[in-house]
């Protein structure tokens, strides 16, 4: 087909793909803003979605015919200030056209970048499928997302201009704009997608030709100066600094978009590779180019054979054995071996931390992919340090790095913070290679960390922009406070917790008065067990009748606990009378024991029934167990001679002393140090109290406890298994503010986790689709683990992902034939 003729179908079928869906898409905006509305806990905010919704449905006709002619008008502009070297006529294009750079306040802008940006991190690998074929199509060999027609920012650029025209307050046009860019973000990766698919029948193919670029000074010696070329960027050498320099589009291509080049006549190297080293570092970027797709090797010219040399990497069929010795904690030279770090190395590692804290908007590019400053910076680097051991840390960190900053499950700007980060992740190395092989490293923690909200970031924040802040506050203040060493990771790692909490309980006036409610419970489950614990202490010398121990217990203490919280003076009390309690039913013997108890029983029944009004119980459960206690009292009564010896009152009452003088304010753990299920009375107390809605996964699902698949294991009970450790895994994943997949009914489901407590064995879920939070028991959770009826969207933490993909490249390459 004919290029015009193509990118006019390209053009009609954007056109399509945007219009039709149309009116589902504001369906879905007027229901998310009821919903939004419906959890918010500002009035303000409650008044303008609910305004926003109002309009919507009222000017849906019109709204969606300025969405029309709007795209229309900015298509049109787009394709004629595309690459300039190729002109797509359209004969029946109309005098009238938007401008794309057509601003009104500061603020809108603002607002069109965000959009843009989350636009473009929701459809980012076909966003740059499309950017290539785009490229191929114009016959370009630089491949610009500015210069695609169908680039996303004419969608934000397109809502934002028919919410104009819709003549409403600027605040209300704002909250609409922001809901019609959410909705489309989850559309927008099939509209491109649409698009390749076009294109790729009719063989433009988003295929890349690899070209090792070497700038001209380094060609002769080989080595790398790693000096600033003019530009502010520090000259490469050996390899690109991203993929848009390591790949140049070949046109012509058909098969898998992304497999390389098949034979070696495609391939155009500009210079040939100095060292084993550099091998690994053009296959790590060939690679973390496609991280996440389908890995091929790559050709027979990406393997050019190196210039054997002197450093850390003897042989290229051994760097998979030797990355893994450094990642297990068998490196060559043990840490107390590595050498000093130099004055020349340190003076280069401070100056590329000035440069991250001072210049951090550069570290992301326009196409999306982030600036990778180690690889920059790489021989530089090396050429300060003579010490192989620092020289092979510096190439480490360069090519996980490389990874993390290509991983798409990480939106763009978060990645360009963990771009900066690299550095100290660097120093920290050097400092103590144990980071490699330490999972609980803080260092690794907090990468790790960013990484998992990362995931669960337009749940928790549409636009991003507040979890972004946070993150760029604590990347800033490790760059400027890195003399405090470890412990700043540690402290910023807390602070980063801390956010999440509060923002997952912010955003959703439902989840915060769940969470509440699940911290109250927690308090109280924790105050009944330890009363219950001193109770089982203070009897357990003691011979009774078995329905009175469980009454004392399992019941009595929930009345001392609920008296704690509302009046102290008759929580003594209910302490106090259970020794009285013990006492009156033992056999009285003589005539003194009896007039004792005849003065005791009047406040000794009065205690115990207003005891019992603490109790969910009805009142015939309450009289029916006076009856039962008054049967004991008549025999205590009528006993005659007894062969054992009846302790006396003051005894019985030395005997409950753990119970009777047991402090109201102790520490908030159960007697055991054993973690405790929320007890269920006392979360439908809290639940009754606070006016919260909660589903309890547990009571609506309690037949999967009883998975006759999952017995348990080696005859223990299920409250034994309950309390052992979490497994290693798990408790790694298990975060606020992770996303989670949970099937319940057969129908696979996404939630987040908003809160967790190991010590109460808790979670409380934001289910999709689910208007309320639900709490499920961690011994519940574990099952449905086990089952596979729920697992973590997140499989592997971002810096262990890093090195499982930089060990299967070192494999991918060790595999190839040495040459000679």
């Amino acid at each position: 087909m004919d290029r015009n003729a193509l990118l006019a179908a390209t053009r009609a079928e954007f056109m399509h793909a945007f219009i039709d869906p149309l009116d589902a898409l504001l369906q879905q905006c007027s229901d998310h803003l009821f919903n939004k509305a419906d959890i918010h806990p500002s009035p303000v905010e409650r008044r303008k979605l609910m305004d926003a919704r109002d309009i919507l449905i009222r000017q849906s006709k019109s709204l969606k015919q300025s969405l029309k002619s709007s795209m229309e008008q900015l298509i049109n502009r787009s394709f004629q200030t595309a690459y300039s070297t190729f002109r797509p006529s359209f004969s029946n294009v109309g005098t009238l056209s938007l401008s794309l750079v057509d601003t009104s306040t500061v603020d809108d802008e603002l607002r069109i970048d965000t959009i843009t940006k989350l636009l473009r991190n929701e459809a980012e690998e076909q966003l740059r499928d499309l950017n290539i074929r785009i490229a191929l199509l114009f016959e370009q060999d630089n491949i610009k997302e500015r210069e695609n027609p169908f680039r996303p920012y004419l969608f934000s650029r397109c809502i934002a201009s028919a919410t104009e025209q819709l003549d409403i307050p600027q605040d209300i046009s704002a909250v609409l704009t922001v809901q019609m860019a959410e909705a489309l973000a989850g559309r927008i990766a099939d509209i491109y997608g649409a698009l390749n698919a076009l294109l790729a029948g009719h063989g433009i193919a988003a295929e890349l030709q690899l070209k090792i670029r070497r700038s001209p000074a380094n060609l002769g010696n080989g080595g790398a100066s790693g000096v600033d070329n003019g530009n502010g960027h520090a000259a490469t050498t050996d390899y690109a600094a991203s993929p848009s320099q390591v790949y140049q589009p070949a046109i012509g291509t058909t098969g898998n978009p992304y497999a390389p080049p098949q034979s070696q006549s495609h391939m155009e190297p500009t210079g040939y590779l100095t060292s084993n080293e550099d091998l690994l570092m053009q296959w790590v970027q060939q690679q973390s180019a496609t991280w996440g797709l389908p890995q091929r090797e790559p050709t027979s010219a990406a393997t050019t054979s190196a210039n054997k040399g002197s450093g850390w990497l003897r042989a290229p069929q051994q760097v998979g054995q030797v990355l893994r010795k450094l990642f297990i904690g068998q490196e060559a030279a043990s840490p107390t071996q590595h050498a000093p770090i130099t004055q020349s190395l340190a003076l280069s590692i401070e100056q590329m931390t000035q440069t991250a804290l001072s210049a951090f908007a550069d570290f992301a590019q326009d196409d999306g992919s982030v600036r990778n400053l180690m690889m920059e910076q790489r021989q530089a680097l090396k050429n300060s340090t003579s010490d192989l051991n620092q020289q092979m840390i510096i190439d480490v960190v360069a090519m996980l790095f490389e990874f993390i900053l290509r991983d798409n499950q990480v939106p763009a700007e978060v990645r360009a913070q963990l771009g900066r980060l690299q550095i100290l992740v660097l120093k920290h190395a050097l400092q103590d290679p144990a980071l490699f092989n330490q999972k609980n490293h803080p260092a690794r923690l907090l990468v790790n960390r960013i990484g998992s909200i990362s995931l669960g970031l337009k749940h928790m924040d549409p636009s991003g922009e507040r979890v972004t802040k946070e993150i760029v506050r604590i990347v800033e203040s490790l760059l400027s406070g890195d003399h405090e060493g470890l412990a700043l990771f540690e402290h910023m790692l807390d602070e980063l917790d801390a956010f999440i909490a509060r923002e997952l309980r912010s955003s959703n006036v439902k989840v915060e008065r769940a969470v509440k409610v699940m911290e109250h419970a927690v308090n109280r489950t924790l105050r009944f067990a330890r009363i219950s614990a001193a109770m089982a202490d203070s009897l357990s010398t003691i011979t009774i009748d078995g329905d009175l121990q469980d009454f004392l217990v399992n019941h009595w203490p929930r009345v001392i606990e609920r008296a704690e919280r509302e009046d102290p003076g008759k929580a003594e009390r209910y302490r106090l009378v259970v020794p009285d309690l013990i006492w009156s039913i033992a056999p009285k013997t003589n005539d003194q024991e009896r007039k004792q108890l005849v003065l005791l029983l009047q406040p000794l029944l009065h205690t115990l029934r207003e005891g019992l009004n603490l109790l969910d119980w009805s009142p015939g459960q309450q009289q029916n167990f006076l009856n039962w206690l008054a049967e004991f009292h008549t025999r205590a009564l009528r006993a005659g001679s007894v062969q054992a010896v009846v302790p006396s009152l003051s005894q019985i009452h030395e005997q409950f002393t753990p119970l009777t003088q047991q402090p109201a304010e102790a520490d908030m753990a159960n007697a055991n140090g054993k973690p405790v299920e929320i007890d269920q009375h006392v979360l439908s107390d809290a639940l009754s109290e606070m006016e919260s809605q909660l589903t309890i996964i547990d009571q609506r699902y309690e037949q999967l406890l009883q998975d006759p698949d999952h017995p348990s294991s080696e005859g223990q009970s299920a409250e034994a298994q309950d309390e052992q450790p979490l497994e290693t895994d798990w408790n790694t994943h298990l975060q606020n503010g992770v996303m989670i997949e949970i099937n319940l009914d057969g129908h696979p489901a996404l939630a987040r986790l908003n809160w967790f407590s190991e010590h109460a064995r808790s979670l409380v879920l934001s289910i999709d689709d689910q208007s309320e939070p639900a709490m499920i028991s961690l011994r519940l959770f574990k099952r449905l683990l086990q089952n596979g009826r729920a697992k973590f969207l997140e499989t592997e933490p971002l810096f262990e992902r890093a090195i499982q993909s930089l060990l299967q490249t070192a494999d991918q390459m060790g595999q190839q034939p040495a040459k000679t």
